[in-house]
């Protein structure tokens, strides 16, 4: 690269005149004035010539060289490989008919959904509340994921980001079962 440059630098010197390089040293020797205009014309000019040869020295994407022989010919590349297809994976399922608290699960922070199903005659209160490890709704309360008034079933996507997490279900007057799945 630095022949390139050195051979460039022998090239503007021999193509442009030397008064506009050096207009200073010409005044001095011819007695002629030289004006803004011609030097500016000159850097121009040079960076002109600059640009126009990097631009040839780049090599284009269309110039590849391959170094592939006539034995090399015959190898075929194996196809990449396609994306894996993401599940959905229980991470927790858990039935129950009054207050509960789970064990620890663990989230990765794919797309995770809360299934629940909550049965009963009437006046059935259910609250589901998803909570990081380490933390305490009696403590610290917190908001329910999900607020129950009548049966049925039902889901709701959850935006946790990853890492361990407890179920603390209120309940009342009902029967529920709850499943977490994660995308992974």
């Amino acid at each position: 690269m630095a022949e390139f440059f050195a051979l460039l630098f022998i090239i503007v010197l021999a193509v442009l005149p030397l008064s506009l390089l050096f207009p200073s040293l010409y005044d001095k020797v011819a007695k002629r004035a030289v004006t803004r205009k011609q030097i500016g014309l000159t850097g121009g000019a040079i960076l002109l010539v600059l640009f126009f040869l990097i631009a040839l020295s780049t090599p284009s994407s269309n110039n590849k060289v391959s170094n592939t022989t006539k034995a090399d010919s015959n190898i075929t590349e194996s196809p990449t490989p396609t994306a894996r297809v993401k599940q959905w994976v229980s991470v927790i399922a858990i039935s129950g008919s009054s207050y509960k608290r789970t064990d620890v699960f663990k989230l990765e922070g794919g797309k995770t959904k809360l299934t629940y199903t909550f049965s009963g005659d009437s006046s059935i209160v259910g609250a589901i509340y998803v909570i990081k490890e380490g933390h305490s709704l009696e403590k610290e309360g917190g908001f329910p994921e999900v607020n129950v008034s009548k049966a049925g079933t039902d889901s709701t996507f959850l935006t946790k980001d990853a890492g361990n997490y407890y179920l603390d279900i209120k309940s009342a007057n009902s029967d529920w079962t709850i499943k977490i799945e994660e995308e992974r």
